[in-house]
């Protein structure tokens, strides 16, 4: 089946026709809120979302194979081409529905902020720190106020997850806009500055104290 809302194409099977009201308010939200956020240019390209009814088809639309699919993949985003794809929270049992809406908001979060600059020539942690703050996942319990990566340690995405990433990067993008700015934080993202310029040694057990207050 497929409907349209602003300028998102939504593919989805019947059977998973429960969630497309919920899904389309999470198009809606997230996307109005970076746009307006980050003040980013007029995008009217269309953008498909494809919710998948179960895996076999979530390996086909995202060009993977059966050795190359992951139990943990349940959402995929291509930014060249503008599609997005989650599989149905009907199939998912390791997430909850509302987490499934946060895995579709952070891939939105992506190809919205891809309008200043492709993730690839982002700072790991500010391009992954942005959706993970917009899609809200970022949970209290994991953080730690004697234990937490450095900036330097977030850079590398092979060690990203490992050291923490997923964790903490939402965490020191709050703090950077928060004391910096959404525009700085956008100029940063463009390329037009760079974030060193605003760091410091203590930026990172600051972020995380201010965030645990």
């Amino acid at each position: 089946m497929k409907t349209w809302m602003i300028n998102f194409c939504i593919l989805y099977d019947e059977a998973d026709s429960e969630f497309i009201d919920e899904i389309k308010e999470v198009l809606r939200s997230t996307w109005e809120r970076v746009q307006s956020d980050f003040s980013l240019p007029a995008d009217e390209k269309p953008i498909e979302f494809y919710l998948s009814p179960d895996v076999e088809h979530f390996i086909e639309y995202t060009g993977k194979s059966r050795e190359t699919y992951q139990d943990w993949m349940v959402g995929w985003a291509d930014y060249g081409s503008r599609k997005i794809c989650a599989l149905s929270p009907r199939i998912v049992q390791d997430r909850s529905r509302q987490d499934m809406m946060k895995v579709i908001a952070h891939e939105i979060v992506h190809i919205a902020m891809d309008a200043l600059a492709h993730e690839d020539d982002v700072e790991l942690w500010i391009a992954e720190g942005v959706a993970i703050l917009y899609a809200d996942q970022t949970e209290r319990e994991y953080i730690d106020p004697n234990d937490f990566p450095s900036l330097n340690s977030l850079k590398d995405e092979e060690n990203f997850a490992d050291q923490g990433g997923y964790d903490y990067a939402g965490v020191y993008v709050w703090y950077f806009i928060k004391k910096f700015g959404h525009h700085c934080f956008r100029e940063i993202y463009h390329g037009t500055e760079t974030a060193e310029t605003y760091l410091y040694p203590q930026f990172e057990e600051e972020a995380v104290a201010a965030f645990l207050s």
